[in-house]
């Protein structure tokens, strides 16, 4: 039974990885459950924490590939009060493609 439950969990991430939008819509939902009270995720407002900044400008103030870096490794302090936390890597990539495409260098 777990073996079955196993593979559907797999089908369904391949499924998630092999649609981008899907990835994006929910690197978006993870970053509105995880991050938006800290943190403006989208194109445009202010983050509710004056300490915490925008996903768009976060190239700014630090370098991306270190942001993805402290994300694996499960934190970063950039700010306090930054939490620890812990995702499934598929989770983790859908969350970084998100805050990525926040970039101005991903955005038409």
């Amino acid at each position: 039974m777990r073996g079955a439950i196993a593979i559907a969990g797999l089908v369904l991430l391949a499924g998630c990885a092999a649609n981008p939008q899907q990835s994006f819509e929910w690197g978006r939902e993870l970053a509105q459950a995880n991050c938006a009270t800290c943190h403006a995720i989208g194109p445009q407002g202010g983050s509710p924490n004056p300490f915490a900044p925008a996903f768009r400008d976060i190239h700014k103030t630090y370098d991306f590939a270190r942001v993805t870096e402290d994300l694996s490794a499960g934190q970063i302090n950039g700010h306090p009060p930054m939490p620890s936390f812990a995702m499934r890597p598929a989770d983790l990539q859908a969350l970084i493609g998100y805050i990525r495409s926040q970039q101005p260098s991903s955005r038409p």
